[in-house]
């Protein structure tokens, strides 16, 4: 993520000279982008949230249903190639656990619903 913003969506801009990136969000630079630092190591504090992309099912979905979407999107994503393009792409692939991703989002919204209410954002 490139502060706040997905390198994907800039990725031809900064290619064209359009952009120039100062620093990316996330823990090591992006392998599209290895000329980049990290806002850690350009002195500034992590923002912490990158944004993400995920496969969700409907609430109550069997078990066994969930599993296989699981093990075949983790296979998927497994794949040379398909590896290959999403990094081109700027994104890390993280194929969670569906226990693991849920902890995840139940932890987001916990971070975000904080950020909301200590700075009196106002939703609508």
């Amino acid at each position: 993520m490139l502060l706040g913003i997905p390198v994907p969506l800039v990725a031809s801009h900064i290619e064209k000279g359009a952009l120039r990136p100062l620093a990316l969000e996330g823990k090591q630079r992006s392998p599209a982008l290895p000329n980049v630092p990290t806002l850690q190591e350009a002195g500034l504090p992590s923002l912490g949230n990158p944004a993400w992309f995920g496969v969700l099912a409907p609430a109550g979905t069997p078990k066994d249903i969930v599993d296989l979407l699981y093990s075949q999107i983790a296979k998927i994503l497994s794949l040379p190639d398909v590896k290959q393009r999403m990094t081109t792409l700027g994104l890390d692939v993280v194929a969670s656990t569906p226990d693991e991703f849920a902890a995840w989002i139940k932890s987001e919204t916990a971070y975000w619903a904080k950020v909301v209410r200590e700075t009196h954002m106002k939703i609508d």
